[in-house]
């Protein structure tokens, strides 16, 4: 999605120069999204079709922001990029929150020296896509610079500067996300727009915490039996199963500590926890798993 969405916004922008014509980016981009949604309704639903318009639409909304006046052009390189990054965090963060449960502020330092490499990767991809793959040093350079790309994001990765433990609500959401446009909107000091959006930002991530006193079990279809985590009011998490949507629970959660049930000590736990087909032991009293997400406070029902 994010490739259909740059190629269709980089060939209208292209005919728009070529005809000296004035469009406005917010009206090419809303006309995209209709033309993808057009075709395509179900994108509305995708999660790389929100965060890609979502993340351009921020970009836009603070252009003039990032347009760094500087006579040094490492410094401005610098400091648009990083205000790029904090304009994408800002705006992606809380679609990424409700759907990951988690987000990483290395993204903030890593997009100013991943950018160096993008745009070259760029411009080869549509050389080598015109050219139809037949120049072998510039395929060559692609797959070199594609490569590098991905150690550098996986040595930022390494850095496990990871928040865990936010569930905000679809609603949250949306009025945070309109709150952060009408600031960008309304007319004042760009350094007043910043600071009133991180503000905004960090108040949105003390509503999204996730916390609870009681008990929780989320059931997940499994291959044969449910696929189920347990958590509890300290921050442990108990599982059976290794999808991904059981990782995302235990993200949206928090949990500090996870347990594989069957491989764990039981005394390093406050709970002892064992599962038997569709069924959970929680300190040895069975309990059916139902086909549903439900909390028990202070002890399950059977």
């Amino acid at each position: 999605m994010p490739v259909v969405r740059a190629s269709f916004l980089g060939i209208l922008y292209l005919i728009s120069k070529l005809k000296y014509l004035k469009v406005n980016s917010l009206n090419l981009l809303f006309f995209v999204g209709f033309i993808v949604l057009l075709f395509s309704p179900d994108s509305l639903f995708s999660v790389s079709f929100q965060l890609s318009f979502i993340a351009v639409l921020g970009l836009l909304l603070y252009s003039d922001l990032l347009n760094v006046r500087h006579k040094n052009a490492v410094v401005r390189y610098i400091g648009s990029s990083f205000l790029m990054s904090v304009v994408a965090v800002l705006f992606t963060a809380p679609v990424v929150l409700y759907y990951f449960g988690k987000f990483s502020l290395t993204t903030i330092i890593a997009t100013p020296v991943l950018v160096l490499l993008l745009f070259p990767y760029l411009f080869l991809s549509v050389f080598n896509l015109f050219s139809c793959f037949s120049f072998y040093p510039a395929v060559y350079l692609m797959d070199v610079l594609g490569n590098l790309f991905i150690d550098i994001n996986s040595f930022f990765g390494k850095w496990n500067f990871v928040h865990y433990g936010f569930s905000p609500s679809v609603f949250s959401v949306i009025i945070y996300i309109f709150l952060v446009i009408a600031v960008a909107l309304y007319k004042i000091n760009n350094f007043y727009k910043i600071s009133i959006s991180v503000a905004l930002f960090f108040v949105f991530l003390n509503f999204s915490k996730s916390s609870s006193e009681q008990w929780e079990v989320y059931v997940l279809k499994g291959k044969r039996y449910p696929d189920f985590v347990v958590i509890s009011p300290y921050g442990e998490c108990f599982f059976k199963g290794f999808s991904r949507r059981l990782k995302t629970v235990m993200d949206k959660k928090g949990c500090r500590k996870r347990f594989l049930i069957g491989y764990y000590d039981r005394y390093e736990s406050v709970a002892q926890i064992e599962s038997d087909r569709g069924a959970v032991i929680i300190n040895g009293v069975k309990y059916r798993l139902e086909n549903r997400n439900y909390r028990f406070y202070p002890a399950p029902v059977k």
